[in-house]
């Protein structure tokens, strides 16, 4: 597929898409989210900046993908990502009924995609993946004793399953890097004021936003990191 046809068709999903995932925020938001107008369509400006980012992800995904089979998997994890990203930055939650579903269709992407190559060593490294985030998160929340939510564990799945794909040594780069986005944007905000010392900010967006980031330069921090 060339590159101009693999940014077309993703432009293209990605309008579609979008609607979805705007219905799916609306579905499982705990508080109404917008005003409906006299269609039934909602207006909100989440809901706008939700629909022109999917097309976007979805472009960058189909140019980053677009002759690999694993294309589709990642187009799921991009899609949950922007859903859970509005949730969680609105109402600091992260619905079970989004993460677990998107690490089950993201796996069988991957499943598909290491039949078709026969590159069966990623689908490992995806599962083993999978475990590390959830024993490093699950602790983080332990340890914390609440302060880091359990929804953030939940989403630990989805995100190792896709960095374990990327090599296993992308899981702990994607999880530094998203503590290090959390913790530079928590600061930023803190000297502000718009936060105090003790409220808390959604972790789940930098989450994905630091796996995101580490699919684009994480073998660049690898090199940086090592002899």
């Amino acid at each position: 597929m060339s590159i101009a046809t693999a940014i077309i068709v993703g432009v293209v999903v990605g309008l579609i898409v979008g609607r979805v995932l705007i219905a799916l925020v609306h579905r499982f938001s705990a508080q109404p989210f917008g005003q409906p107008d006299p269609s039934g369509a909602y207006t909100s400006a989440g809901d706008l900046m939700l629909w022109l980012a999917t097309p976007v992800a979805f472009a960058t995904v189909a140019w980053w993908l677009r002759d690999d089979p694993r294309l589709i998997a990642y187009a799921v994890f991009a899609a949950a990502a922007l859903a859970l990203t509005a949730i969680d930055l609105r109402e600091m939650r992260l619905p079970r009924e989004i993460s677990y579903p998107a690490a089950l269709l993201g796996l069988a992407g991957l499943i598909s995609g290491a039949a078709l190559d026969g590159d069966w060593s990623r689908l490992r490294s995806a599962l083993i993946g999978a475990v590390i985030a959830v024993v490093v998160l699950g602790l983080v929340h332990l340890i914390s004793r609440g302060g880091f939510g359990d929804g953030d564990v939940r989403l630990a799945p989805l995100i190792g399953l896709f960095l374990g794909d990327r090599g296993l040594a992308m899981v702990p780069i994607g999880l530094m890097v998203s503590f290090v986005l959390a913790a530079v944007v928590a600061i930023i905000v803190l000297a502000s004021g718009r936060l105090k010392r003790h409220d808390s900010i959604p972790f789940g967006p930098f989450l994905l936003a630091g796996t995101a980031l580490t699919f684009a330069v994480g073998n660049q921090l690898y090199a940086l990191i090592t002899p």
